[in-house]
């Protein structure tokens, strides 16, 4: 599928000839040039403007120069035919469409500080229909950069089984390629990616990307998912095939999954293989409908395989698996070193967030899942809205999971639980947490083998209390507590079980824009809430460096400690509290 031939060194557009007066032109030139670079000062990088050539399918032809807006080709296949140069620019007419499936291969490659750019020119962006084929593909080439396009397929359902922008090497000797920046492009009908970055050199080694940026793009509607990556996976690889990988204010949604394959399918946002990894300001839902792989599902935005990834500020929500998954958010088989935070979680079939140890990954250890807001996943299936999957031998280990809120209300067919454990896992540990349940949904559920609970608030909506813990339920914290030693630190018992005074739980909702997050307000904390300055001090007691602000951008603590939950508050009673004990403190 991805092995492509090396693309042979194509003939040049343009004729460069040069005889003898030539030579000796050039060769003045140059003299004069050093001396003058010389006698002024200047340093000794001077760097050349590449050449500009415009593709304008209606008014074009192909027997123009290209080199002008006055004389523009008119086909893609024009294009193809080019070996473009570091700084060189393809620029297609905007508001217009054009037929073809543009290719970069490796004699097209630019650099990081002169990249070959494709784009738009003219009023607004032009629209590659690609058919059955990929509408952009850049292969074993680096410093290349995409924006102002729409790429368009005609849908798995027609045929498409490719990419829309498909960025892929097959390169060995652990190659980097560096600097593919995708920026403001819309992609849409294809049967696998909406953009792939992938990497499957035949040697097997971490061959891939470095420095790739992919932002305000559009992904939808499209079969297998809208973003993702892949390299060639190894149980016992050392290293990661993509390095330094950013995906940004994007949206990913409509990509439905493919039936009767023999994967997950239907992902939003999927990485894997990379390390240092950022995923931000996004939004992903209503993916994942057509998933009917039974060995597992789609998520909404996640990563598996990779070291150092962080997930922060998106929303994801309404995912969706005709099996198993069609959660919010996971960190999967595999991850290490990396942290979900600041995201809000909602309506999503399966967990709100995920952990989970496939068989056969690599190791899963130090991750966090802190700030973050969960409301109503787990909307069919028995998931919890956050959830432990572990099956494998290597457990999941060494996992923090504090500062969270979640909410969950009964859903028919489904058995959601606000936290579940599936299968065992090794230093597990979970604070300062706010857990919602309304009509009787269980607040804990599941062995929880090689895990601790501090500092939690489990709250039932007048409910009966229910945390079961293996084959046993648990009608009272107390209860739970002197069975299992849950909810103490050392002698001092922690926990509560009291109302957190939400301003309006199960009331967030859609807020269908990553920079509007901060106007959830429904799950901030009222000013008589009893989880104002009641968390424990992780940094003091546990020493966990808990980051600076909160779910709402709120620097923390604000007080003399910290809130339980995503929301630190700062009330007039609080402010009136610290100050009176400050000027005690300065009287004695």
């Amino acid at each position: 599928m991805h092995s492509l031939p090396e693309i042979s060194k194509r003939k040049r557009i343009t004729t460069k000839t040069c005889g003898k007066l030539g030579a000796l032109v050039i060769i003045s030139i140059s003299l004069t040039l050093a001396l003058f670079v010389m006698l002024s000062g200047i340093g000794s990088t001077v760097q050349a403007k590449g050449t500009t050539y415009y593709v304008d399918a209606e008014g074009g032809n192909n027997s123009n120069s290209g080199t002008s807006e006055a004389e523009p080709w008119a086909t893609i296949g024009k294009a193809n035919a080019l070996d473009l140069d570091p700084g060189d620019q393809l620029l297609f007419k905007g508001g217009e469409e054009i037929d073809g499936n543009l290719l970069l291969g490796a004699l097209d490659a630019g650099t990081a500080k002169m990249p070959v750019v494709v784009s738009s020119y003219g009023e607004g962006r032009a629209r590659i229909e690609a058919g059955k084929g990929k509408g952009v593909s850049i292969y074993n080439a680096g410093g290349v950069e995409v924006s102002d396009l729409i790429v368009t397929g005609v849908g798995y359902g027609a045929g498409s089984r490719v990419s829309g922008v498909e960025i892929y090497t097959d390169r060995g000797n652990a190659t980097k390629l560096e600097h593919i920046y995708i920026d403001n492009v819309e992609v849409s009908g294809f049967g696998d990616a909406g953009i792939l970055l992938g990497a499957d050199p035949e040697d097997g080694t971490k061959s891939g990307f470095r420095d790739v940026r992919i932002t305000n793009v559009s992904a939808h509607g499209n079969a297998d998912a809208g973003i993702k990556s892949f390299g060639y996976f190894s149980r016992s690889a050392k290293g990661w095939a993509h390095e330094d990988v950013y995906v940004g204010d994007s949206y990913t949604y409509n990509n439905r999954g493919i039936p009767d394959t023999d994967h997950h399918s239907g992902n939003g946002i999927v990485l894997s293989d990379v390390n240092d990894a950022t995923i931000e300001r996004c939004v992903s839902y209503n993916n994942g409908e057509n998933n009917n792989y039974s060995g597992g599902g789609p998520i909404g935005i996640w990563a598996w395989d990779s070291n150092a990834v962080t997930i922060q500020h998106n929303e994801s929500y309404h995912n969706k698996s005709a099996t198993k998954d069609g959660g919010g958010f996971d960190l999967d088989g595999g991850v290490t070193n990396s942290v979900i935070q600041y995201n809000y979680s909602h309506d999503n079939a399966g967990a709100g967030y995920l952990l989970a140890q496939f068989p056969y990954a690599r190791e899963f250890s130090n991750n966090v899942v802190r700030y973050n807001i969960s409301e109503n996943d787990g909307r069919k299936g028995s998931y919890g809205a956050i959830h432990f999957w572990n099956g494998w031998r290597d457990r999941i280990k060494d996992t923090k999971v504090y500062h969270n809120t979640v909410y969950v209300s009964p859903r028919v067919d489904a058995a959601p639980r606000a936290v579940r454990f599936s299968g065992k896992t090794t230093n597990t540990r979970l604070y300062n947490n706010i857990f919602v349940t309304t009509g009787g949904v269980p607040l804990v559920a599941g062995q929880q083998s090689g895990v601790l609970l501090q500092g939690n608030d489990y709250w039932s909506s007048g409910d009966p209390f229910r945390i079961r813990n293996g084959g046993t339920t648990y009608r009272s914290l107390a209860a739970w507590r002197r069975a299992t030693g849950q909810e103490k630190n050392g002698a001092t018992n922690t926990g509560m079980t009291v109302n957190p005074q939400l301003i309006t739980p199960g009331g967030g909702g859609t807020i269908g824009s990553a920079a509007r997050l901060s106007t959830l307000a429904a799950y901030k904390l009222r000013t008589n809430s009893p989880m104002i300055d009641a968390a424990l001090n992780l940094r003091r007691l546990r020493g966990l460096d808990v980051g600076p602000a909160d779910f709402y951008g709120t620097s923390v603590p604000q007080q003399r400690s910290y809130d339980i939950g995503a929301h630190e508050a700062l009330s007039t009673e609080a402010h009136e509290r610290t100050d009176k004990d400050d000027a005690d403190e300065d009287h004695e």
